[in-house]
């Protein structure tokens, strides 16, 4: 996949565009519990991350993500992620 085709998501640019004449009376704050609550960054990162995987390997990308979500990343368990997430975990045998 190319950086042309990237498709990230920009939350100000949809409000922009879909909503023109109403955008200029969106508060910033209220953008930016938006962008927060649609983990924006983080998608962003990811589909970043990803965008040379296809198929199944982008599946199995969008899986490992969800199984530890960002708030069992915890100092409590280094490393888990990997565990979990590892090509041998995720692997067919």
């Amino acid at each position: 996949m190319t950086d042309d085709s990237l498709f990230l998501i920009d939350v100000d640019k949809i409000l922009r565009t879909k909503a023109p004449k109403h955008y200029k009376y969106i508060p910033k704050f209220v953008i930016s519990y938006l962008k927060k609550i649609v983990h924006q960054d983080e998608i962003n990162v990811f589909l970043n991350e990803s965008k040379d995987k296809l198929g199944v390997d982008f599946l199995e990308a969008v899986s490992c993500r969800t199984v530890l979500a960002p708030s069992e990343w915890s100092d409590s368990r280094p490393g888990m992620e990997k565990d979990i997430c590892s090509k041998e975990h995720t692997s067919k045998t």
